[in-house]
């Protein structure tokens, strides 16, 4: 996906990482007309950009972010039909369109990488949980999590059989869940432990969904930052007035 087939209505986050910190904004599409657009086109030389209105922090004062001012790197996420992207490598100018009206440009030279939102896409947890079965209740490690089913880590002298009932319970700073779930395998893994893959009931299907959307947001904000391609930086502010 190219920043240019961002439409209104998407969901813009971009996300600022200084050394050590990681700020969070929403921005918003600002719609341009078509002579508009080719202005700014040919003022930046690329036209792989979306305008948006000037991004607010999130403070009292609802003071304007000025991107240029900032030593910071940047990186945007768009939900854009129902699938997340992110675009890495990005510059955030402003523009001024008149005297009263001044914007920014979303500008990268590359496209965004779509993230992967198969129902069966696992995403690693490892935090502490609670098993249930038949009323009784063990402690386990969520091991992954996908929209279909969960794997966990459990001592090895519990036994399950196929298609058993269970409930597992978790919690960690992406979200919370006690989820019925269905056992469908167990193995040995590291002597005294073993695995439970087990297969979530499909009412949860949505809202485990959205907590894999949102590990994988987080995995990408944890990684390391890679250089992207050297590209011209633009004027502190872009003017397409006469």
């Amino acid at each position: 996906m190219k920043l240019n087939e961002i439409v209104l209505g998407d969901m813009i986050t971009i996300h600022a990482f200084t050394e050590g910190e990681a700020a969070e904004l929403k921005a918003y599409v600002k719609p341009l007309d078509d002579s508009v657009r080719m202005k700014l086109a040919a003022a930046t030389k690329n036209d792989n950009f979306v305008a948006i209105e000037m991004v607010k922090a999130p403070d009292k004062n609802n003071t304007e972010v000025l991107f240029t001012d900032i030593d910071c790197d940047l990186e945007v996420l768009v939900y854009h039909e129902e699938q997340l992207y992110k675009f890495d490598h990005v510059i955030i100018p402003r523009a001024t369109l008149s005297e009263k009206e001044t914007i920014q440009l979303i500008i990268s030279d590359t496209d965004g990488l779509k993230f992967n939102r198969r129902n069966a896409y696992r995403v690693p947890v490892g935090v502490g949980g609670e098993l249930e079965i038949d009323g009784n209740k063990y402690p386990v490690t969520i091991r992954d999590i996908s929209r279909l089913g969960v794997g966990m880590i459990v001592p090895a002298t519990i036994d399950v059989t196929p298609g058993q009932d269970m409930k597992v319970s978790f919690e960690d700073a992406t979200g919370s869940f006690t989820l019925p779930i269905k056992a469908v395998r167990q193995q040995e893994f590291g002597g005294n432990n073993k695995i439970i893959g087990a297969v979530i009931n499909p009412s949860y299907h949505d809202a485990v969904e959205k907590y894999v959307a949102k590990k994988q947001v987080e995995n990408s904000i944890n990684s390391p930052k890679k250089e992207g391609p050297a590209k011209e930086e633009p004027k502190e502010n872009i003017n397409t007035t006469d």
